[in-house]
């Protein structure tokens, strides 16, 4: 996403780092959402537009992208942590010098602009997929109070 950002000119850091988390969740939400319009194409050429609507298939879909897309953050940094506390365990009994004992022991940066575009993008799919499927909104607050804890420890450590 960088080399969408590196023609334009910012007067400050900060600023880029603005257009590139917008970007970055507007391309995270597009992502999620692409395989939506291909079923529709694919169901209105075989029958009307209001029966694929109908369809279990359409809500099994929508729920399936809905808890894939709100999941997959939490569960990705909450494995990332407990990977961390496993390679140091090994790493911090293998070290043979100081410089190795130390590299052991640094966790991993923790990316703000990540986290907070997934964020950005859970929001936006509520909002889009909330007359459809009510229960979205449900499922993206338990997604954001899963990923705020599971960011805050991942800051922490």
């Amino acid at each position: 996403m960088r080399f969408l950002s590196s023609f334009e000119k910012h007067r400050f850091k900060s600023h880029t780092k603005t257009t590139l988390l917008a970007k970055l969740s507007l391309a995270i939400y597009l992502a999620t959402v692409s395989p939506l319009p291909v079923y529709m194409t694919s169901v209105i050429t075989s029958s009307t537009r209001a029966a694929a609507l109908e369809t279990a298939t359409f809500y099994n879909l929508l729920f399936t992208m809905v808890c894939t897309s709100i999941l997959a953050h939490p569960i990705l940094m909450a494995l990332k942590i407990v990977f961390h506390f496993v390679k140091r365990w090994i790493l911090t009994k293998r070290a043979k010098t100081q410089e190795d004992l130390q590299s052991a022991q640094t966790p991993p940066k923790f990316k703000y602009e990540d986290s907070y575009s997934d964020h950005v993008v859970y929001i936006m799919i509520a909002v889009s997929f909330c007359g459809l499927f009510p229960v979205a909104i449900y499922i993206v607050l338990l997604g954001l109070i899963v990923s705020y804890f599971v960011d805050k420890f991942a800051s922490k450590y």
